[in-house]
């Protein structure tokens, strides 16, 4: 009678093979079992567990060296069998330091307690795991191969210069009228142009990018000039670098390094503007600025609302002057792809808005280049008439 005994997690250890005389492979000194399996024959309760002390003998003397923790969960399945022995063919075996509630053989199926030198324990999976991540990121490095994007024609290039410098000598030119109009505090009104030279570029070079269409560069830019006065409540001071400046100062004075204010800023609204799905680049550059001074205030998120529209309408009008540029792709893109992955619609009038327009200038192109046939035999058909001839 054979009794096997399988574990569901690989067993390492020295492979064992079961046969009249047990015999071991000599040219391995260390075999991994995939699915362990320990053979006990009906012998062992007759002689008193001397078949699994030779089987521990002869993987000695065949050059092996199995483990006493191997030795002893052997043992222990013949002590399970037998009334217990304690010395069996020389070999001694110490009684057992695992609880009846650890023995991987009492259940089949649960996972098997790993035993023998060259077992794999949780550590070592998560080892590979780090190695075989750190391999991975290394073989990224060489990049995806893929080929850049095309550069434009010349004349595409000049019109996109004369638009860029239109809308700018715009929004600078609002920007002066407003710092006329307070001369006393021209923070208060104040527009910062360098927060619009990257929303140029991508408006008016990369004119279909979900990044730059109305509803991205409005929300965006609320979202992060929100973000940057919430951080500029926090107290700080530049000539103080450490937290530990901080401590030394009154309660209501403590607050955080500057630098470290700028930084939490602009991470929070890059993820914001993640989560949300209103995604505008540039935009960022709004939590930094609030965030570093407390000169810009509500008042100039006011400036960079009307400075928004100005530029939304300056793109519309003049990109689709063009024959090949459609601004914009999108209003509102309402239709929000939330985690759970089904799509809520907020609107049914904004659905498939940029498909349906692209499909319907397709279908008046097609329509204007097909000739118009007017014989007689062609209005005959179409009017139901039959032609005698």
């Amino acid at each position: 009678m054979v009794r096997l005994l399988h574990f569901k997690k690989p067993f390492s250890g020295s492979a064992m093979k079961s046969s009249t005389n047990l015999s071991l492979s000599t040219q391995r000194t260390r075999v991994r079992m995939n699915l362990g399996t320990i053979i006990s024959v009906s012998l062992i309760k007759k002689n008193k567990g001397r078949h699994l002390g030779s089987i521990v003998q002869n993987m000695r003397r065949e050059g092996m060296q199995p483990s006493d923790s191997f030795a002893n969960a052997l043992f222990k399945k013949c002590s399970d069998v037998t009334d217990g022995v304690e010395e069996t063919q020389g070999v001694k075996v110490s009684q057992s330091s695992i609880r009846r509630s650890e023995r991987p053989w009492r259940h089949p199926f649960n996972s098997a307690t790993v035993y023998g030198r060259s077992g794999w324990s949780s550590m070592s999976t998560i080892a590979q795991r780090v190695s075989r991540r750190i391999v991975n990121s290394i073989r990224k490095w060489e990049g995806a191969r893929m080929k850049g994007p095309a550069r434009m024609s010349a004349p595409d290039c000049a019109i996109i210069f004369i638009m860029v410098t239109l809308a700018m000598l715009t929004l600078l030119r609002m920007n002066d009228a407003f710092e006329d109009a307070h001369p006393d505090n021209i923070y208060k009104w104040h527009l910062n142009g360098g927060w619009y030279a990257s929303t140029m570029c991508i408006v008016f070079a990369l004119s279909s990018a979900p990044v730059g269409q109305p509803r991205q560069i409005i929300g965006a830019h609320i979202i992060n000039a929100l973000v940057g006065l919430a951080f500029q409540q926090i107290p700080s001071t530049p000539a103080m670098d450490n937290f530990s400046d901080f401590a030394k100062l009154p309660p209501g004075q403590r607050g955080m390094p500057l630098f470290w204010k700028e930084s939490f800023a602009v991470g929070v609204g890059v993820s914001l503007q993640a989560w949300l799905g209103v995604m505008h680049p540039p935009a960022t550059g709004l939590a930094f600025s609030f965030a570093n001074t407390d000169r810009y205030q509500l008042s100039n998120l006011a400036v960079v609302m009307i400075a928004d529209v100005m530029l939304i309408v300056l793109a519309t009008v003049l990109l689709n002057l063009r024959k090949n540029k459609q601004y914009p792709i999108f209003w509102f893109g309402m239709n929000w792809n939330y985690p759970s992955g089904k799509m809520h619609q907020l609107t049914s009038k904004t659905r498939n808005t940029t498909a349906e327009l692209t499909e319907r200038i397709t279908r008046r192109n097609i329509r204007m280049r097909q000739p118009q046939d007017h014989t007689p035999t062609s209005t005959a058909a179409n009017s139901g008439g039959v032609e005698n001839v």
